[in-house]
């Protein structure tokens, strides 16, 4: 099972109690797990290097600049070096169900953006969808 480290090599307990409830959640796949590790990853280094923020105070304006990031539109992100097109879905999903759970267990009291906002934005369209 994939697990995350923080930058000062701390254990995030939140963050990786969702890796290790992947299975219990429907994501049944070692090739799933690593890809949502590798999501989640890439997303709270943004958030640290780009907006100096967390996983657990991410906004719907952070998603939007990681967007642009992943575009190309900012400095290159570090954990994420070759940014795949094809792969927006699957990372908009990954962001998804991470937000789900951690709104369903009290972590977060508001989801920071939508699936469906993550996918529009990530899909190239720019509809603001609530």
């Amino acid at each position: 099972m994939p697990f995350i480290l923080a930058s000062d090599g701390s254990y995030d307990l939140q963050l990786n109690r969702f890796l290790r409830e992947l299975p219990h959640n429907g994501v049944r796949s070692w090739h799933s797990w690593k890809s949502y590790a590798l999501d989640l990853l890439t997303w709270c280094r943004f958030l640290q290097e780009h907006r100096n923020t967390t996983v657990w105070k991410a906004t719907r304006a952070d998603l939007i600049i990681y967007h642009q990031a992943r575009r190309g539109g900012l400095a290159p992100l570090s954990s994420d070096p070759t940014p795949d097109p094809s792969r927006a879905a699957s990372i908009s999903a990954a962001l998804d169900k991470f937000y789900q759970w951690a709104h369903e267990e009290g972590y977060i009291s508001v989801l920071p953006f939508t699936y469906r906002e993550a996918h529009y934005l990530h899909g190239h369209h720019f509809a603001t969808v609530r």
